[in-house]
This record gives C-alpha cells, structure tokens and sequence, in this order.
C-alpha cells in the first residue's frame, strides 16, 4: 500500500519550472531528488572550473563519477572499473582520454534482506529494486548525463538499456550482469 501512494508522487509531469527558475510541485508530498545527475554535475563544472583557470590534464573525481582531461597528445588515463562481486579486483581497465566515466551499479550501496542483497536504486514504474543488472558504466562527454544514463541503463535492464546506449552518439557502456554462478558482460561497440 505505501509503494502504491508513493508511485503516485513519481511523475516529472508534475514538476513545473518557471522561466526564472522556480521550481513547483504538483503535490504537498512531492520531493525531488537528484542523486541520479548531482555528482555527474557537480564534476563537470568542477572540470570547467579546472579548465578555465589554465589545468591543462585532470581527473575530477566526485564519488566515483570521473571526468578526465587530457591535453593533445598526453598518454591516455587508465581508469579501473571495479569487479562487482570482487571489492579488491578489477573488471576492467579502460583507457581514456577526455571524457566522463561513471558507474551505477548494486554492490557498494544495498541492503540485505532475509540474505539476498537489494538494491539502492529504485525503480520508478513499480517502485521496487531493480534486478537484473549488477552494474552499468556509462563513457560520455559529460558526466551529468553519464550519471543519468547509468542509473536508467540500471533501471531498464540489460536489452533496453543496450538499445538506448546504441541510440545515443557518443555514448559508450559497458553493462553487467549474472548468468547462474558466473559473471556476464556487454561491451558497446565504440568501447571495445
């Protein structure tokens, strides 16, 4: 029942935004939160910031959400993805140059119920834990979108959130999952 009356406060149809910013809730209830897009944000115009002051290659690291820099010619960054069942070892290193790497994914922020472990993020059409999905890293040219597209990539699963990677120029993913006992993996073209 509280999932129920809940779902109900979940529709950006509700959210207005005035043309000098005001921001209106269409119930009493209503919140909103931007963990989905807030670190990713807040790194690019940290990385802006670097920029304009004269940092000419840089990592701006806000929780895991990366944005790189890198001058012409400079090597590139090597930048580890967690393994999501391993804390102590990697799945994968990717070489990057300039842009943003982030990653969404169920084994660092969860719960543990009746031995199963549950997931931080939410789906907004059912209002319960994803499944599916271990973990998502999104490569983009800015991290607040790589921030957003992670957590929906999350919350569409493995064959949608494949397509909408694939739609999107300059997009690049790399999504993880379980099949029985043993890890499986989706690498977007452009990324491999």
């Amino acid at each position: 029942d509280e999932i129920e009356q809940r779902l109900a406060l979940v529709d950006w149809r509700q959210v207005a935004v005035s043309s000098s910013g005001n921001v209106t809730l269409g119930q009493p209830n209503m919140s909103l939160n931007l963990g989905g897009v807030a670190k990713g944000f807040i790194a690019d115009r940290a990385a802006r910031i670097m920029k304009k002051k004269g940092v000419k290659r840089g990592i701006v690291d806000a929780g895991g959400d990366l944005v790189l820099f890198n001058a012409v010619g400079e090597e590139p960054f090597r930048v580890g993805l967690k393994h999501p069942e391993r804390p102590d070892a990697k799945l994968a290193v990717l070489e990057v140059d300039s842009a943003a790497v982030v990653t969404s994914g169920c084994y660092e922020r969860y719960v543990e119920i009746a031995g199963k472990r549950v997931c931080h993020i939410i789906d907004p059409r059912t209002g319960n834990p994803v499944e599916g999905l271990l973990s998502t890293t999104i490569v983009a040219e800015e991290a607040a979108s790589a921030d957003a597209l992670a957590t929906a990539v999350m919350v569409l699963g493995l064959e949608k959130g494949q397509a909408l990677i694939r739609s999107l120029p300059g997009v690049e993913g790399l999504l993880v999952w379980k099949e029985g006992e043993k890890l499986a993996w989706w690498i977007s073209e452009g990324l491999q």
